[in-house]
């Protein structure tokens, strides 16, 4: 009854018991479970550093005028405040949980129903006390108490992505763009962190520390961090030179490190590190293979995702105290992605997620599916037709490595690689004529030309993202940093470009302006902006850059234009959505319809994805979900409890 109803007697121990030794046991005994100590590893760190810290004036006096058996006394001390530690924390925990060992192995899923869509979950979170998880869903957060049969959306979340909890988990934080929020787990006034204008990948992710900052990736450069309470990130690891980006990077618990995927230039994301006071050590090194989502259990052991051979979450044996490896990796969830460990052994993670399969098709208006495009690949996206209509520039990830550029002539069924680094090229854009591709190397963010033939080298045209050139060939738009904004603003540079060509910036605000498409006409460029709170479509006029008329009406992104001008296309979270234009005698916009559902025509449209319209205006070029055809797609997400149960022979052994 003392044990549960009543706080130990400090008083109680020997008078030179070293304060953090005195600290320490009050940690261990802490009735609050959000406070005590969690991890018999962290008492042997406070201990080494307790044993080995200059003497306190009162023990070092005491120490000095002690005899033989006092000195034999103080050792003595020393293993009794071990063993009361262990032995403190061993009945503490037996009398907040069960017995781990003997506890059952539990399984059940939960099925996301109408807010999935076609959207699978980006990322999924669970909370640190384990009562509930994070997920997004048709592009917008949702939290699913465990107590509860319903998951509840957070309003305003339109965009979400990356969701991480805050360590007492009242909070949520996630991204949209390059914006970080912090908002309740039950909804309520969203709050910024921070806003970046770095451009993110699948390959960024977010942490919340416990000591209140927040690390994050952007797939594109080191691991940065921001106060959680707002700020202006700083790198805290940069990247190698031998490095295109550092992945998804998540905390150590007791500030004992940063865990990240390191993406190699010559073999992809296939090294798990941690990186401690200022040093790297590489934890595993899977040659061949993207390994995903480093993730910490109390278990003793990082949980991780790979694809493609063997795809799934595995578990690498690790020990906190000496950040080793201790073991071999081993297999948890077949086809399973973005594990998320929690207490006493508790797993959630997204089933049905691994390698993803993905190939261009022709998509009619109606949402039919009318022909394939190539062949299956991890992920296909980001396409562009031809002037003529002929053939299709676009991003390919055949290996799981990175992506490329690839032109397919449709007519003959073949495809010419253009682009060969070992970062992501992406956003191809073609020439009037046809002979040019353009593209963007994520290496350095530089827009780069090649014949479309595959002949000659590359040339570097300038810096910046989403390149569109216009139909007589005199303009070249695209987006960049601004100098004095601080935000995406879209450039316009005249063509053909030399290194002494300027661009001057068209539209510059403090919001940030995105994905700039010129019309046929060449009078007029649609582009994205957030200045209203969420992302929808306007247009302005060029090369002036004078007046502004909102296309969207309930968001957009990704404008498209039809070759005859007549039309305008964009994307929802939702939906394709149509909008006709007349240039003549002024600029008349219509209504806003929808064309067709991403769900109803099995398609992708994240941020690697995207389409573009044939010279006839009568169909779509997009990225189909091979895995999700022919039936409805359905996201679940799965709860293991006691997870190491199933393993602890095989571990054993």
């Amino acid at each position: 009854a003392s044990v549960l109803k009543t706080h130990p007697d400090g008083g109680e121990l020997p008078e030179n018991t070293p304060r953090a030794i005195r600290e320490l046991l009050k940690r261990c005994l802490e009735k609050d479970a959000k406070l005590r100590l969690r991890d018999i590893g962290e008492a042997r760190i406070a201990i080494d550093h307790a044993r080995h810290a200059a003497p306190e004036p009162e023990v070092a006096a005491a120490a000095a005028a002690a005899t033989g058996a006092a000195r034999f006394r103080a050792n003595l001390v020393w293993g009794v405040a071990t063993l009361a530690i262990a032995t403190a924390a061993f009945f503490a925990s037996r009398l907040v949980t069960p017995s781990r060992p003997n506890a059952p192995l539990r399984k059940f899923a939960i099925e996301v129903g109408d807010e999935a869509a076609s959207q699978s979950a980006t990322r999924v979170a669970l909370s640190p006390d384990g009562l509930r998880i994070a997920y997004v869903a048709n592009n917008r957060l949702w939290v699913r108490e465990f107590a509860s049969l319903e998951p509840v959306e957070i309003p305003g979340t339109v965009g979400a992505e990356v969701p991480f909890w805050s360590p007492d988990g009242e909070q949520v934080g996630y991204r949209v763009d390059g914006t970080f929020y912090r908002v309740g787990r039950s909804g309520g006034n969203a709050t910024i962190i921070s806003t970046t204008n770095e451009t993110y990948t699948g390959g960024s992710g977010a942490a919340w520390t416990e000591d209140d900052r927040i690390i994050f990736t952007t797939g594109a450069k080191g691991v940065l961090e921001v106060p959680a309470l707002g700020g202006d990130p700083v790198e805290v690891v940069p990247k190698l030179e031998t490095e295109t980006d550092l992945h998804e990077a998540s905390a150590l618990p007791g500030g004992r490190g940063i865990l990240f995927v390191s993406h190699s230039m010559e073999s992809g994301p296939n090294a798990i590190v941690v990186y401690t006071g200022g040093e790297r050590k590489t934890l595993l090194t899977l040659e061949g293979q993207r390994l995903w989502s480093p993730r910490y259990s109390s278990t003793g052991h990082i949980l991780f995702a790979r694809t493609p051979t063997n795809a799934g979450i595995w578990a690498l044996p690790f020990s906190l105290s000496s950040l080793e490896v201790t073991g071999e990796p081993f297999l948890v969830a077949l086809d399973g992605a973005d594990p998320c460990p929690g207490p006493d052994g508790l797993l959630a993670y997204r089933a049905g997620g691994g390698a993803t399969q993905m190939q261009f098709a022709w998509i009619a208006r109606d949402g039919k599916l009318q022909s394939a495009v190539g062949d299956v690949y991890q992920i296909v996206g980001q396409q562009a037709i031809s002037p003529d209509g002929t053939r299709v520039a676009g991003v390919v990830d055949e290996d799981g490595k990175n992506g490329d550029i690839w032109v397919f002539d449709l007519a003959r069924g073949t495809r010419q690689r253009l682009s060969f680094d070992p970062a992501w090229e992406i956003q191809p854009a073609w020439s009037p004529d046809g002979r040019t591709v353009y593209f963007v190397k994520t290496q350095g963010g530089v827009i780069c030309a090649r014949a479309a033939d595959g002949t000659g080298g590359e040339t570097v045209v300038h810096k910046g993202w989403s390149p569109d050139v216009s139909r007589d060939g005199k303009w070249m738009v695209f987006e960049d940093d601004g100098p004095e904004t601080v935000s995406s603003d879209i450039f316009a540079m005249s063509m053909p470009a030399d290194t002494g060509t300027v661009a001057k910036p068209l539209i510059a605000t403090k919001a940030n302006e995105q994905s700039p498409q010129l019309s046929p006409s060449g009078r007029y460029l649609a582009y994205k902006s957030n200045e209203s709170g969420r992302d929808e479509i306007y247009l302005t006029r060029f090369p002036e850059g004078e007046g502004k008329w909102q296309v969207s009406t309930g968001g957009g992104v990704k404008p498209r234009w039809d070759p005859a001008g007549q039309r305008l296309y964009y994307v929802t979270d939702k939906s394709v959505m149509e909008v006709d234009v007349s240039e003549e005698p002024e600029l008349k916009l219509g209504n806003p319809r929808e064309l067709f559902t991403l769900e109803s025509a099995h398609v992708l449209m994240g941020r690697t994805s995207s389409f573009d319209v044939d010279r006839g205006g009568k169909r779509f070029i997009m990225s189909y979900d091979a895995n999700q055809a022919g039936r409805r797609p359905t996201l679940r997400l799965a709860v293991v409890e006691n997870w190491p149960s199933e393993f602890r022979k095989s571990i054993a052994r």
